[in-house]
């Protein structure tokens, strides 16, 4: 098995592990943003100064933003963020000269790591971290996932940096505080990954809000694994009204003086429906087989994709199943055509897979793929990529990704790529830039977790034509986000793939966005590099720069765009509300995910540079390059942000603080590899994920920092730690709003589960994944009169007497149980369910005759058959 990463601090030059003294995070969650601080302690058991590195798992993108290392004696350090040299010279020359330093590096999108020099001898040091991040959809429209790696599992292939490379999973007492903060009723919280939870509804002593804020828009989670037996992620799902609703959020900078900026923050779950791309499209399904798939991950994966399979259009579609590992092989030789028998025989292939093929190379298989396919392409393709993630080589595969799809893919037959991320310790960095680069978007499946409503969310994704030139005019007006003087230069854009902007003479009405009834020599070598001179930016500054399409079902932002398919101008108007803040948080929330935003631009180099200083870009990379690098630096120091250009330094130079060096005339070294003072981030870009809100202005001011937490609250860890255990069953939590919420005393409610007693995660319902998971609707929509059937509905009549009704009526069987089963989907299904209805009625349109309809014949059967 894999090795596995998770937060750790250990000697490089002795080996020797750190004693995990404790563990404590809260979590603040305000609508869909989360501000996580991590602290924890560590001792050092030998009776010398050591160096030590700490390395961590987290989503890719989120935004870390504040550092403070606490010594024995109360002695807070802070750190703070400077150009990436810079804070690597200065680490090392405090280390040498005996200070207590701690240097913080962006190892990849998804993996962070905190150096340490001079750690005292028997010294107990507390780590204190501070980062923000979106939160992700989940099952439905109006859930909201959030997610905290405890596990992250080793990738196949070399590692960009040493750090990443290094680290295993440590066993330790954990406790977790979560705030919960919504614009409307809380329906039910969530933990599917099992660990225990106590939940208080109402707004917790800590909190200072608005009093228009009621009892029933907060919460209060506590979420422990007080054994240590736990390793697994950490998820939880929160269900709340209009969570979906269009808004933007607005921030005024807390700083004073002229300069004061604004940070705003669109967030909407676009509804709409466009009709399906004209002659079909090819879908093909790429399956991670490689052996870290072993176990939980590959079940989940044949669940996946039996919704997947059965989700596709009926009429023009081509399918194909590629697996691959250390190879890859394809289930045809080339893709079928969509029938029942290929259905079948599709699905029987996937309920055979075994995680049996090897290494994770992802890249290899993408070749598969592409090179299959006809240049230019004949027809619309949709990949969807199931996979860990787990392999170091995200750069090639974001440029093979991009490559493929600017040299096949035309307007009209578009090529996208979609993710599903399976399990735990998931790479979000792989998955996230592997769907960016391909134009569309990733979920994530873990154990315990319903897959009928994501994956059907993917398919009607994957159906929907590409939308471009989407725009978003912040004034309420026509203008454009920047000025004459200002361009926008993505880097992802295709030729041959673009639109002229939406004019007065359209020939099609505007669609809403929100409806709610939608359902590259010299041969004197290479030039210098002219200084570089940033102009000011610009007074609007937005993040994604360039918006990428949209999908129905997914939250994202948007205000207006075009179909690709069919020049149709969709559009949204988004009202502006204040982002709630609670007592001791930052008040910069919004900034810093604006300034994380526009770094990950930089890096996937997407800029709003003026035409005076792009023009000289042509040909020259490298001085494009060293702009990017300078404006990435700018906002990463102004913010308090790292980067791949910046890090956290954080140095102790009181006097006589220094500590002597056992270990001076002994280069340190991890596993013998390279000397720890040369050790340092990769200089290769990764492509992160988009983060679905749009920000402007970044304000000036220094980094907010946080206040350490107190150490009383945490507890020793347990000196041998107990073998894990399995996954515990998932928990739900439906809070009951008590009726007269004038009374904060009496609003309160506790409420406590422990995931290891019986319960069951009714946010899925169970026939209607029985239906789907079950394989009981036939490819083309239509259902077969079955006693199970039957059953999972609730018909009281057995089979007999209901093919009597049948007869009566002259109805043919398998239309009764079509309409039978849409009608139950109809009433019941909910938005996982929408394509199953679709499809059936387009099975019943094929068979009913005028003037039969779908509505008549279920009255006949109204009559006729009761329901339990």
């Amino acid at each position: 098995m894999p090795a596995r990463l998770s937060c750790e601090l250990h000697a490089p030059s002795k080996n020797a592990q750190f004693l995990l003294d404790g563990s404590k995070v809260e979590v603040l969650i305000a609508d869909v943003h989360a501000s996580v601080k991590i602290s924890q302690r560590f001792t050092n058991p030998l009776g010398i100064a050591l160096d030590a590195t700490y390395t961590f798992g987290l989503l890719a993108n989120a935004a870390v933003c504040g550092f403070k290392m606490m010594r024995a004696d109360g002695t807070e350090v802070e750190g703070v963020v400077k150009e990436k040299s810079e804070a690597k010279e200065e680490f090392d020359n405090a280390v040498k000269q005996g200070y207590t330093a701690a240097l913080g590096t962006e190892e990849t999108k998804d993996v962070f790591s905190i150096s340490v020099g001079n750690i005292a001898a028997n010294e107990t040091v507390t780590v204190n971290l501070c980062y923000l991040q979106l939160l992700t959809d989940d099952e439905k429209r109006d859930q909201i996932r959030f997610v905290f790696p405890r596990t992250y599992a080793q990738r196949y292939g070399s590692a960009p940096t040493i750090n990443a490379a290094t680290a295993s999973t440590v066993h330790q007492r954990f406790f977790m505080d979560i705030v919960v903060q919504q614009s409307s009723t809380i329906k039910s919280i969530a933990c599917p990954s099992g660990h225990p939870m106590q939940l208080e509804l109402g707004k917790p002593d800590c909190y200072s809000v608005d009093d228009s804020v009621s009892d029933s828009q907060m919460a209060k989670v506590t979420l422990s694994d007080p054994s240590a037996s736990l390793s697994q992620d950490i998820l939880l799902v929160i269900t709340a009204q209009n969570l979906d609703n269009p808004r933007c959020f607005v921030e005024a900078h807390p700083s004073s003086g002229s300069d004061d900026t604004v940070a705003l923050g669109l967030t909407f779950v676009p509804r709409f429906t466009l009709p399906d791309t004209p002659g079909g499209m090819e879908y093909i399904f790429v399956v991670d087989r490689s052996g870290s798939m072993r176990g939980e991950s590959i079940q989940l994966v044949q669940e996946a994709l039996v919704v997947l399979l059965r989700g596709l259009p009926s009429k023009g579609t081509k399918l194909n199943i590629i697996s691959f590992g250390t190879r890859s092989t394809k289930f045809w030789e080339s893709s079928q055509a969509y029938t029942q028998s290929n259905l079948e025989a599709a699905t029987s292939h996937v309920d055979s897979m075994q995680a049996d093929y090897g290494g994770t190379e992802i890249a290899s298989a993408l070749d598969t793929i592409f090179t299959s396919l006809a240049t230019p392409l004949s027809q619309p393709v949709a990949v969807f990529l199931l996979t860990d993630g787990g392999a170091w080589d995200v750069a090639n595969c974001v440029a093979k990704t991009k490559n493929a799809i600017a040299q096949q893919a035309t307007k009209a037959n578009f090529m996208r790529v979609f993710t599903v991320g399976i399990g735990n310790g998931v790479s979000t960095d792989t998955c996230d830039s592997i769907a960016v680069a391909g134009g569309g978007i990733s979920t994530y499946v873990g154990p315990n977790e319903p897959v009928v409503g994501k994956c059907s969310r993917l398919v009607r994704a994957a159906r929907t034509p590409p939308i471009h030139d989407l725009r978003i005019f912040w004034t309420g007006d026509n203008n454009d986000i920047s000025s004459d003087d200002f361009e926008m230069v993505d880097n992802d854009t295709t030729e041959g793939n673009s639109i002229s902007p939406p004019g007065t003479d359209a020939t099609s009405a505007t669609v809403s966005l929100f409806d709610i009834d939608a359902k590259e020599n010299q041969d004197d070598g290479p030039s210098p590099i002219p200084p570089v001179q940033l102009l000011p930016p610009s007074p609007i500054q937005q993040a994604p720069l360039q918006p990428r399409s949209l999908f129905p079902g997914t939250r994202s932002i948007k205000v207006r765009g075009i179909v690709s398919t069919s020049d149709t101008v969709v559009e949204v108007d988004v009202p502006v509300c204040k982002l709630a803040q609670a007592q001791g948080s930052r008040f910069d929330f919004l900034h810093i995910l604006a300034a994380k935003a526009l770094i990950n631009d930089r890096e996937n180099l997407i800029h709003d540079m003026p035409s005076s200083i792009t023009c000289s870009f042509k040909d020259n990379n490298e001085l494009r390059d060293a702009y990017l690098k300078a404006d990435i630096v700018r906002l990463g120091t102004k913010y308090g942000l790292s980067s791949l250009h910046t890090n956290f330094i954080a140095v102790d130079r009181r006097t006589g603080q220094t500590q002597p060096r056992g270990l001076a005339n002994t280069p340190s070294f991890i596993r013998g590899a390279v000397p720890y003072a040369s050790r340092g981030i990769s200089t290769k870009k990764f492509a992160g994920k988009s983060l679905r809100s749009a920000r402007i202005g970044v304000a000036r001011g220094a980094l907010s920092q946080s206040s350490p937490l107190p150490p009383g609250g945490l507890v020793e860890a347990q000196k041998t730690p107990r073998a894990p255990s399995p996954p515990s069953a998932p928990t739900v939590v439906h809070p009951k709003v008590p009726k007269n919420l004038s009374q904060p005393k009496k609003a309160k409610v506790m409420r406590f589960t422990d995931s290891r007693a019986e319960s069951s995660n009714d946010e899925e319902d169970v026939p209607v994944a029985q239906l789907s998971k079950g394989e009981l609707q036939h490819f083309d929509g239509g259902f077969s009169l079955t006693p199970g059937l039957l059953e999972l509905l609730g018909v009281v009549l057995g089979i007999q007497d209901v093919r009597a009704v049948c007869a009566q009526h002259g109805l043919n069987e398998g239309v009764v149980a079509t309409v039978l089963a849409r009608t139950w989907l109809f009433d019941n299904g909910g938005e996982e369910s929408l394509d199953m209805q679709e499809k059936a009625l387009e099975w019943l349109g094929d068979q009913l005759a005028s003037p039969e309809t779908v509505t008549s014949v279920n009255e006949k059967l109204t009559r006729s058959i009761s329901f339990s």
